[in-house]
């Protein structure tokens, strides 16, 4: 079994347990049991649990908010962690650590460097699924060492047509290492139609 940070919205911070030994809405079970031994003996924590859930809210001067929340889905569990409370976050390893599961313990500057990382691999792969028949043939071209203007006048496009294509292909790795020695543009000049 294993929690790993997964993603954040607005103040939620999303966690996900995985390979769990029984079935997810069982260890859910097993979660809603150690949340209430847990805050059993507290008048600010309450602890709510309905068929794929369980929620907990602190109460505090009238007010009530949402700090932690467990979603059974049919192959994980989802957690999900109000970052304005610093309580959830603690309640969440006290929870897994009486589970004997390790909930991981991130610095702010270590979720940030997973959530860059995701939005990088899901700009490379909107990326990767962009890509045209004509940035294949591009690709086929250059990396039999034909210069830009050899591959316009092939294709019959202009030059700026093909180092367009050839931008794209730079930005990901395994197309980038196959265009010989072209170097793409710095940021500010990709992708940039009619200065090239």
């Amino acid at each position: 079994m294993k929690v790993e940070f997964d993603k954040r919205q607005g103040n939620l911070d999303f966690y996900v347990l995985t390979e769990t030994e029984k079935p997810p809405l069982e260890f859910l079970k097993l979660i809603e049991s150690a949340c209430l031994d847990l805050t059993k003996n507290s008048e600010a924590l309450v602890c709510e649990s309905w068929k794929d859930s369980s929620t907990v809210h602190f109460q505090a001067d009238g007010n009530t908010s949402e700090i932690l929340c467990f979603i059974a889905w049919k192959d994980h569990i989802s957690i999900a962690i109000n970052r304005k409370h610093e309580i959830g976050e603690h309640l969440a390893q006290m929870i897994f650590k009486t589970l004997g599961v390790e909930f991981p313990q991130l610095s702010e500057r270590d979720k940030i460097a997973i959530i860059l990382e995701k939005q990088k691999q899901e700009r490379l792969e909107k990326l990767k699924q962009s890509l045209t028949e004509f940035d294949m043939e591009v690709l086929r071209l250059r990396s039999e060492g034909a210069s830009l203007w050899a591959i316009s006048q092939k294709l019959g496009a202009t030059i700026a047509k093909v180092r367009w294509s050839l931008q794209k292909l730079a930005l990901l790795p395994e197309t980038s290492e196959k265009l010989g020695a072209f170097k793409p543009l710095p940021w500010n000049q990709r992708f940039k139609k009619g200065k090239h």
